[in-house]
C-alpha cells in the first residue's frame, strides 16, 4: 500500500490537533494515536475499528487477547499493520514501539523522534534516548 499525496501534511495536522488532546483509553492512547497517524498518511480506517472497543488498561488487555491470543501489543499491531521491516529501514510516519513509562508504547517516527501519547498529548521521545523494538510499514 502506498502512501496517498499529501500524507506528510495531512500527518502533522493529525499530531498538532493531537497535541494537547489527555490521553484516554481506547479513544486517545498509543494504539488509537498511531491508527489515526496510519489514516493519515494511508486513507485507511483503521482507527474506527479500534476506538471504543475498551476504556481501561485492562479493557486494553482483554481487547488485544480477543484479537490475538495474547497481551503483547506488537501482535495487535501486526494484525492491522501486516508484517514488521527492519529497524535499519525505518522511516518517518512508521509505527513503531518503545519502552515506555507504561511499558511497550506504539508511536510514530519522525526525523530523529518518535511522537506518542503522552498523559496530557502527544510527546516527542528523541530516537537517541530510546530503545525502538519494532517498526511497521503498511
Amino acid at each position: 500500500m502506498s502512501k496517498t499525496p499529501g500524507w506528510q501534511t495531512r500527518l502533522l495536522t493529525t499530531v498538532k490537533e493531537l497535541s494537547s488532546t489527555p490521553f484516554s483509553w481506547g479513544k486517545n492512547d498509543c494504539c488509537t494515536f498511531a491508527a489515526k497517524c496510519i489514516d493519515a498518511q494511508y486513507g485507511t480506517n483503521i482507527y474506527s475499528e479500534i476506538v471504543g472497543k475498551y476504556s481501561t488498561e485492562l479493557g486494553s488487555k482483554k481487547f488485544t487477547i480477543q484479537k490475538v491470543g495474547t497481551t503483547h501489543l506488537p501482535a495487535l499491531l501486526d494484525i492491522y499493520l501486516g508484517e514488521r521491516i527492519e529497524k535499519n529501514f525505518a522511516q518517518r510516519g512508521d509505527v513503531v514501539t518503545f519502552e515506555g513509562e507504561l511499558g511497550l508504547t506504539a508511536g510514530i517516527l519522525w526525523t530523529g523522534f518518535v511522537w506518542a501519547m503522552g498523559p496530557n498529548g502527544v510527546v516527542t521521545f528523541p530516537i537517541n534516548k530510546i530503545k525502538i523494538t519494532d517498526v511497521w510499514r503498511v
